[in-house]
């Protein structure tokens, strides 16, 4: 056995959200010469765990293994949800995309094609539709949809938003399919709202301090981030936000965006619509 490929294996774990915890582990089952074996991880997000099975098989041909896939038995206050993520070089989900994608979330891919060109789009489960071996399929929303996340969250009286330093963490956290808090200014009343990006409709999901989903329409008025007229100053309102009572929580922003790290705020007790069980939960 190369030892390169045991080196590959292992940072391949790690940059899709396992760590290094399992490499001794995997040393060891290598060792062993066993056509297949798998890798036990366990982990959690909020209220939600999650138990993962890492597949690996031997080449038929080659001294070496590979990497074909993991899965993820969720468990947490939605219920219980088990979905296999293939591993495609170039095209693998990570674990905290997984637990996004799981959560009904959807996240903003690079991906590569055939020829090896790269192409973004927004990728989500359906919930209503499986494949043959009861996993739920995939959707796809490329560049040509017309789903553009900035200009869209920018039709939104967001308060973080009039502030670039906020702006780029909270954009760039939405793509990577987590649930983001901002401060909505309704009328010159602030409150706190919780919003994911919703590709399908091309808009944003807002959910409210209960994790209530809310409905709010953009007026005419503040479809070009509220406007010249309606937009206050920018130190005046990077002054006014970061003196909120709220700034411990509007200071978190960049840290959510740029650590994959669990987040307190990302709970499953979002109401949403029953997912169908897939034939191996019967």
């Amino acid at each position: 056995m190369q030892q390169n490929n045991v080196d590959y294996l292992k940072d391949q774990i790690k940059y899709t959200g396992f760590g290094e915890n399992l490499s001794d582990q995997l040393s060891a089952k290598i060792k062993q010469q066993l056509e297949t074996f798998t890798l036990d991880y366990q982990t959690s997000y909020g209220l939600t765990d999650m138990k993962v099975e890492l597949y690996f098989s031997r080449s038929l041909t080659h001294e070496m293994y590979f990497f074909n896939a993991y899965v993820v038995n969720l468990k947490g206050p939605a219920g219980k949800m088990t979905q296999t993520f293939y591993i495609n070089k170039g095209n693998s989900i990570t674990l905290k995309e997984a637990y996004n994608l799981m959560s009904g979330r959807a996240v903003h891919k690079v991906f590569k094609n055939k020829k090896g060109k790269s192409y973004t789009c927004w990728v989500q489960l359906d919930f209503f539709n499986t494949t043959p071996n009861g996993n739920y399929k995939l959707i796809y929303y490329h560049e040509n949809y017309g789903f553009n996340l900035k200009s869209t969250i920018s039709r939104y009286p967001i308060l973080e938003m009039e502030i670039e330093e906020f702006k780029h963490s909270i954009i760039a956290s939405l793509k990577k399919g987590n649930m983001q808090m901002v401060t909505f200014d309704f009328s010159g009343k602030e409150e706190i709202r919780f919003i994911e990006a919703n590709p399908k409709f091309k808009s944003i999901i807002m959910y409210n301090d209960k994790m209530e989903k809310q409905f709010w329409k953009p007026k005419p008025s503040t479809a070009k981030n509220l406007g010249e007229k309606g937009r206050r100053p920018e130190k005046e309102t990077e002054k006014k936000v970061k003196q909120k009572k709220g700034k411990k929580v509007i200071e978190t922003h960049k840290t959510m965006a740029h650590k994959n790290t669990p987040n307190p705020i990302e709970i499953q007790n979002v109401k949403r619509k029953i997912r169908p069980k897939s034939p191996k939960e019967g």
